[in-house]
């Protein structure tokens, strides 16, 4: 039911209406008037309680609770939000002059141009570059670079730094290195989640708690990471061909090759929900590689390689952003060009993908991403 609220004229014209019509003499209410401003602070009073009502209202239903409120709705039930995670990815420390042996250690900070974003390099013994005896990379005398993975400070979506953003050594430098670069985009990160994901998934958790459904397997996959995309096939091998009795999902956490790791939760969340006797599995998408390439001519007021570079920034976050079975329409590069800077760019042609002028279809285990983009 709708409260029939009032704002803050009415309140004072209903105000004035009622104390005339139960005078017996004309009430002076002209502005700066002692009854004028007694409705004004009355008024403003009620306006006050209103929005309390108004703000009770949406705390007593889970649909209108926003932030925190939404949150501890739902915790009476044992439920949270996914939380943020770090991007990660690899950093190339590189020198313009060989000849003696650098160091790189844990922690070691790099930034993106900007400063918004900052990422701390990452043990990983397993790396050849790693020496136990110094506890950290080694950039032998006679390498020009070694590439050393990273994670994001700040967890969320913004630690997805585009390839080469990544240009600077926090701090007092690292002896004998004199660059930093990422060559490849940052994958990973990913905000925490929101309040209207966050209200889905909880209606999910509900129909989930009938199992061996489809419902409870979307549930357990999507509460393994934040900005997951998935398809369940059932009753097929992953080539199609018939196979009673099982089922699988193609996952994918953005970046077109997620972990083995990622793949292992959710094989596991996939267990604890199926049917007995149902076999199961989850499989990476199959990556079809987008190589595009356009012409934009470029307004004389602006500077042509800042508008190729944005133009070339929005094409890669297109591609990045396709789902499963999501096809890459060719007529949609002409608007991410013209978006990309509004008034700079005045004609787009020769717009090609993979050599051709034509859509780009994906199937349902299918997921399209970025190969080589050339905005010219």
């Amino acid at each position: 039911m709708a409260l029939d609220t009032k704002t803050f004229d009415t309140l004072v014209s209903e105000f004035a209406a009622n104390v005339q019509g139960r005078a017996s003499a004309l009430i002076d209410f002209a502005v700066g008037s002692i009854l004028r401003a007694v409705g004004e602070a009355a008024s403003l009073v009620v306006l006050w309680l209103q929005g309390l009502v108004l703000q009770v209202l949406a705390l007593t239903r889970f649909a209108t609770s926003t932030g925190p409120d939404a949150e501890s709705w739902a915790a009476d039930f044992g439920f949270a939000k996914i939380a943020a995670t770090y991007a990660t990815g690899s950093v190339t420390f590189a020198r313009f002059t060989t000849g003696r042996r650098a160091v790189i250690y844990p922690a070691t900070l790099a930034q993106t141009a900007d400063g918004s974003q900052t990422y701390a390099v990452v043990a990983d013994t397993a790396h050849p570059a790693w020496s136990a005896t110094d506890g950290a990379y080694v950039v032998e005398a006679n390498a020009p670079s070694v590439a050393v993975p990273v994670q994001a400070l700040a967890a969320g979506a913004a630690g997805n730094a585009a390839a080469g953003r990544v240009s600077v050594i926090v701090g007092q430098g690292i002896p004998y290195i004199d660059t930093a670069t990422n060559a490849t985009q940052f994958v990973g990160g990913a905000d925490i989640e929101g309040d209207e994901a966050f209200r889905a998934r909880f209606v999910l958790w509900f129909n989930s708690l009938s199992k061996a459904t489809g419902t409870a397997l979307d549930y357990a996959i999507g509460q393994v990471q934040s900005g997951l995309k998935w398809k369940l096939v059932e009753n097929q091998n992953l080539d199609g061909s018939p196979r009673p009795g099982y089922l699988y999902a193609v996952v994918d956490d953005g970046s077109g090759d997620p972990p083995d790791g990622l793949l292992d939760a959710v094989r596991a969340a996939m267990a604890g929900v199926r049917a007995l006797s149902i076999q199961y599995a989850a499989f990476p998408p199959e990556v079809l590689g987008a190589d595009v390439s356009l012409i934009v001519e470029v307004d004389a007021a602006f500077d042509p390689g800042e508008v190729q570079a944005a133009v070339r920034d929005a094409v890669l976050a297109y591609l990045g952003g396709l789902n499963l079975g999501q096809a890459l329409r060719w007529t949609k590069l002409v608007q991410i060009a013209y978006d990309a800077a509004p008034g700079g760019v005045t004609n787009v042609r020769t717009i090609l993908v993979n050599g051709q002028m034509r859509d780009l279809e994906a199937g349902d285990e299918q997921v399209i991403r970025a190969g080589t983009v050339v905005v010219g």
